[in-house]
Parts: structure tokens; sequence; C-alpha cells
């Protein structure tokens, strides 16, 4: 990398955002976060504090990125935010096509750049036919995806594992999760489970690329960024999924292995290549 780059993200380490948009692009590109001396500064889930700081970066002639991961436009607080940064950011990123494409629908501009995620779990051999444990992993915020689900008794019977942060009302055992936790789980599990709300098209593919990763066949509701994965994975109507995993259970190590050799355009090496370049690209302009 030609250039200096610091990450501004204030959410902390154990968030997702964090680590895929923040400390995996860092050390690829031999950058820092929240802190040291920078020739493009990245903000990633922009908050109040950094709204002054990229004002002062725009002061200073020093050029900056955002990093748009999540629709917050409608927050109260941070809708502002978001929509001012975009306004005077001199490259817009997101993960997914749809969140450029709601920037327009917000009369913004859409993004200069659609950066996904790369995966970060170990690659495992498929294991989607060897027994049916099932896995839902994700933060808090996504457990309105798998409550109703679990609610209603349609998992019932199902042996799931939840992995996850601290809640309430779930109607499930969960477990805390962690990087380590996550990775085991997975080894553990044959099919993940992915259902979708309403709301979240934006979201990327990052849970069920690592799913496939992992050597796990993913069932997954409809979004966007999971179209591309069809092949290789369940997309769609969700308690159909469900039954038709069990049914097809002898074709499904088939489909993870040709989604694995699929995804390694999502490689660290590939997506920190499209991290380079458009950064590099910024800091040519000056």
């Amino acid at each position: 990398m030609k250039y200096r780059v610091v990450f501004i993200q204030r959410l902390g380490e154990m968030t997702a955002s964090y680590r895929m948009r923040s400390a995996f692009p860092a050390s690829y590109l031999g950058g820092t976060i929240n802190g040291g001396d920078g020739e493009i500064i990245v903000f990633s889930k922009p908050l109040p504090d950094d709204l002054k700081l990229a004002k002062e970066c725009k002061a200073n002639g020093v050029k900056f990125a955002v990093d748009i991961i999540d629709d917050h436009f409608r927050h109260k607080m941070v809708g502002p935010i978001y929509e001012e940064m975009v306004k005077m950011a001199d490259l817009v990123i997101t993960p997914t096509a749809n969140m450029s494409d709601r920037l327009v629908k917000y009369g913004l501009r859409p993004a200069d750049v659609v950066i996904p995620e790369a995966y970060d779990e170990p690659h495992s051999d498929p294991h989607a036919n060897e027994a049916e444990h099932y896995l839902w992993f994700g933060v808090q915020g996504n457990l309105k995806d798998i409550r109703p689900w679990i609610k209603q008794g349609t998992l019932n019977g199902f042996p799931l594992t939840i992995v996850t942060g601290p809640n309430e009302n779930l109607g499930h055992e969960w477990t805390q999760w962690s990087p380590a936790v996550q990775t085991s789980s997975l080894q553990q599990a044959n099919i993940v489970l992915l259902p979708t709300r309403q709301g979240t098209e934006y979201k990327s593919a990052n849970r069920l690329v690592n799913s496939l990763r992992a050597g796990c066949f993913p069932v997954c509701g409809s979004l966007p960024s999971y179209a591309e994965f069809r092949k290789f994975a369940w997309v769609g109507k969700f308690e159909t999924g469900l039954q038709w995993a069990k049914a097809m259970k002898n074709e499904l190590n088939d489909r993870v292995k040709e989604g694995q050799a699929y995804i390694q355009k999502f490689s660290p090496e590939a997506v920190g290549k499209i991290w380079e370049q458009a950064l590099e690209a910024l800091g040519d302009t000056y």
C-alpha cells in the first residue's frame, strides 16, 4: 500500500463490522485502527465524533472514505451523520450493491466501490450430510431473524445450537460468541440456518460464505447478496429449505464442495486487493 491508512471504528473489537471492515483491511494494508498518522482515513459505522473528525480532515486536505455497512439513515441520532458523511467523503464504500442502491434512494450518490467481506473461517472439508446438527450464529441484533421460527415452534425437534451475545427472551439456550466458539460450532454443525427478515435486504453474505468455507450447508432466506449462491446453498422460502435439505441430504456435500471453490473470490487476498486498489486510487488524487 503506497499510502498510510487509518481506520476509524469505535464500536469495539467484538463487533463483526470491526473485524471485517476495519481490522482485516487495516492488517492487509499495513494500516492502523483508531490512531496513528494517515494520509487516508476510513470511517466505518460513523458516530457523532467521527463527523467532527471528518470535517477536520476536509479542512486539512486529508482524503477520507466512509464505509456504509448498514442502513441507519432513518435513525434519529446517526442518520443525519451518515448522510453528511456520504456527502463529504472523497470515497464512498458499501459491502453490497443493494446498500449502494439505497444511497441513491435517499437522494445521495451511489457507492464508488462495493467491497464484500472476506471469509475468516479456516477451511474444513464438507460435512453437511454426516448428521443433522443445526447452527445459527450472529450478533444480537440479528436474533430477530431466527426468533420467530423458534417462537412458533418450526424448529422444535431440530438439534439447534445458537451462538450469539447476551440477550433476553430468545426462547432457546444459547452459547456466548467468540471467534473460537464460532469456528468450533461450525466444525460440529452440518447445516447453518440463516433465515432473513424484511428490511435487511442491504445485508452482506458473510455468514453464508463463512458457513461454506467451514464445510456446512446453508439454509437461507432471501437476500439480494445471497442470490449468487443458489447452486451451493438453499436460498428462498426458509421453511421449505429445511425440508429440502433433509430430503436432498446426499447432495449437500457436493454442493458445499462446489461452493468452496466459488468463494475464492471472497478470500482475504482477493478482497484485500479490492481495498488496496480503491484506496490507492484515492491517494493518487492528491
